[in-house]
């Protein structure tokens, strides 16, 4: 039996625009998605529609929090979890690439900024 391995960061729920894009395949066209929450080593977020994702997949992920930042904080991911949302569409759970010391930070203040909001 597969023991379950447990996440080491506590996700925290977020309510923001995002998009994606597969980094291998045919398709790498910027689609939409909704971040539905964010640690420091991962995040998940709902989409609907779009080419088939698969476990393990990579792909790159820009989040826009801030709206007043016209380009996000994009981050190099890997697909860990695939559920079937509430509205119907998917819901996608990533693992962050290695993010530099600079995504970090960031990463870290925009979850200040989650907690204290």
């Amino acid at each position: 039996m597969r023991r379950r391995r447990h996440r080491r960061e506590i996700r925290h729920a977020a309510d923001w625009n995002a998009r994606y894009s597969l980094d291998e395949g045919l398709d790498r066209e910027w689609r939409p998605c909704r971040i539905t929450n964010l640690s420091m080593g991962g995040a998940a977020f709902d989409l609907i529609g779009g080419p088939p994702i698969r476990w393990g997949d990579r792909m790159t992920l820009e989040l826009n929090a801030l709206p007043a930042d016209p380009v996000g904080l994009v981050l190099r991911v890997r697909v860990r979890r695939l559920a079937k949302s509430q509205a119907g569409g998917l819901t996608v759970g990533v693992e962050f690439l290695e993010p530099n010391a600079l995504e970090s930070s960031v990463l870290d203040l925009l979850i200040q900024l989650r907690r204290s909001g």
